[in-house]
């Protein structure tokens, strides 16, 4: 148990003294503002584990046709130093070459606060297109001890690529949900689909069950699919009246009384 603990704080010790001389490294980083095209960009230089520097030749290379140097100011602690002396390209140099040069000597060195902040800030003028901003160190010296410092870059780009450097993520997280939602629509549909295509079971049954089924067979209609035809009425007789001739005369009562006292006449006689 104790040799693994000994091995564990080995472990952790080293990984501590590892972590630590990485922060401690010199490092020239370049952070970039935002800016449309036709505006203004200002590029940071930030030292990292640069206390003790005493003098550095810096170069910023860029693209000239998208980028235009304006100028260069020190920035934070640097900029009230006056042990600090620092000289930058003119722009119409800077412009030719696309390279923005920078030296600086301290009488002294430089403090915690200087070492481990900005130093300078760089101003272009944004164009169409994108473009690299890079940190190049021709000298980078700690008294007489020249160093390697790791060296940042920065990108400007115009167009979609700042719109989406800006709303990148938003735009991310509206294409996932929107994916998302087109997958469980698609998937609704096919389990629909799946329930109707499902075969109803059918259950069995004997021969007498099914004689018994069909003696008690009755078809159902709707009476509303089949409407009864209406009654129709039976047509009355018609009886047709003849008129009497005209050379038939009417017979009346006066001749019927006539002839009978003619034959009662003819009797007594």
């Amino acid at each position: 148990m104790k040799r693994i603990l000994s091995v564990f704080i080995s472990v952790l010790v080293a990984v501590l003294f590892a972590v630590s001389a990485f922060a401690a490294s010199p490092a020239v980083k370049l952070e970039c503002g935002k800016a449309a095209e036709g505006e203004i960009l200002y590029v940071d230089v930030v030292l990292s584990g640069c206390e003790g520097l005493t003098s550095a030749d810096l170069k910023f290379n860029f693209d000239p046709g998208v980028l235009s140097f304006l100028g260069a100011l020190l920035q934070g602690a640097a900029a009230g130093d006056e042990d600090l002396i620092a000289v930058f390209s003119e722009p119409a140099d800077a412009n030719a070459d696309g390279c923005v040069a920078m030296s600086f000597i301290h009488l002294d060195k430089l403090s915690a606060e200087e070492g481990d902040g900005v130093l300078c800030q760089l101003a272009f003028r944004t164009g169409s297109g994108s473009s690299t901003v890079k940190a190049k160190a021709d000298s980078f010296a700690f008294g007489n001890e020249n160093v390697s410092p790791s060296l940042g870059t920065c990108r400007y780009s115009a167009g979609l690529g700042s719109f989406f450097k800006q709303y990148g993520s938003i735009v991310l997280i509206c294409a996932v949900s929107l994916v998302v939602i087109v997958v469980l629509v698609v998937l609704l549909i096919i389990i629909r689909k799946m329930k109707k295509n499902i075969p109803v079971p059918v259950v069995p049954f004997d021969d007498a069950d099914a004689a018994q089924t069909e003696a008690r067979t009755v078809v159902l209609t709707d009476p509303e699919a089949f409407p009864e035809e209406p009654e129709t009425a039976e047509e009355p007789e018609t009886t047709e009246i003849t008129e009497p001739a005209e050379d038939d005369a009417p017979y009346s009562d006066t001749e019927e009384s006539n002839e009978k006292e003619e034959k009662d006449d003819n009797d007594e006689n």
